[in-house]
């Protein structure tokens, strides 16, 4: 599952999340997981507090990952656990912040076709009790992108079982580095395709893209 909402001013939540399992139960555990992060209301997001001046704004997301991990042990009757990123985006500034538990290392494709890995990491969501998760930030400049994807990506086999890793995914994005939008998620999708030969994939895949679209200078 992905999404993202508006995270009062200026702000954007965004968010990726992979429940463990298959079929039914998980599908019903990602809706609830989901619901916590339904709307841009303080009353109905775990992600958003209340300011001084009474509008909505960003909670620490490593401060939301550790109440949703306390949620799920204590309040969940469920042996389901989740990997997750959890991101708030400041569309001003461009400050980049998140948390992530267990799901593969954020993407940033910059400007000019270099990479970063983004994050530390972190465990699961709802396997072990009272652990702290870790902020990591970061500047999104004008031409970059950042991916948040499920491990569903960068876990796809080729035909030989050879799995494509965060380095492969890289190599994918490389040539789409002047593609944007919804062109860029195609490509993906059929490079996918391509380096596995298949149509369905063995694991659930999953890709959120953020774009900064200002000006590019030198």
């Amino acid at each position: 599952m992905v999404g993202f909402f508006e995270a009062g001013p200026s702000h954007l939540g965004v968010f990726g999340v992979d429940v463990s399992g298959h079929g039914i139960s998980s599908a019903l555990f990602t809706a609830r997981v989901a619901g916590y992060f339904s709307s841009g209301s303080v009353e109905q997001n775990l992600a958003l507090e209340t300011c001084l001046d009474g509008i909505p704004c960003p909670r620490a997301p490593e401060d939301v990952m550790a109440d949703l991990n306390h949620q799920v042990l204590h309040d969940m009757e469920t042996d389901l656990y989740f990997t997750m990123v959890l991101a708030d985006l400041n569309l001003e500034t461009g400050l980049l912040r998140f948390a992530q538990a267990g799901h593969p290392h954020p993407v940033l494709q910059s400007a000019n076709n270099t990479f970063l890995h983004l994050g530390t990491g972190g465990m699961p969501v709802g396997l072990i009790d009272d652990i702290a998760f870790d902020r990591t930030e970061h500047i999104m400049k004008p031409g970059d992108r950042l991916f948040i994807v499920s491990d569903g990506v960068t876990e796809c086999p080729d035909p030989s079982g050879a799995l494509l890793d965060q380095e492969g995914f890289e190599r994918m994005l490389g040539p789409l580095v002047n593609a944007h939008g919804q062109d860029v998620i195609n490509d993906i999708f059929t490079g996918l395709e391509t380096y596995s030969n298949l149509t369905v994939f063995p694991d659930d895949v999953s890709i959120s893209m953020v774009e900064h679209i200002g000006a590019v200078t030198d």
